[in-house]
């Protein structure tokens, strides 16, 4: 995943580079030309971190849970050693 993430944010940066640089040597209207692009690759990347949230959160669930150990029982056993 992190590869993916890598060439997303890699393509947005050359393409926010660009957009930059076209900005600032011709006339602003030259930004329409990179709108398109530039919606892309942020969906793409919004898609990549909600993508990541719900790995994350079925990791979470899958994951076997600790017991809870009481306050008291916590006591008793720092106690014994």
């Amino acid at each position: 995943m992190s590869q993916l993430l890598d060439s997303l944010s890699s393509g947005l940066q050359a393409e926010v580079d660009l957009a930059v640089q076209d900005v600032e040597h011709e006339e602003p209207d030259v930004f329409m030309a990179h709108k398109h692009p530039l919606e892309m690759y942020i969906f793409l990347i919004h898609w990549f971190v909600i993508a990541a949230e719900k790995v994350h959160a079925k990791a979470e669930e899958e994951a076997p849970s600790k017991p809870a150990v009481s306050r008291d029982c916590a006591l008793m056993c720092a106690g014994c050693l």
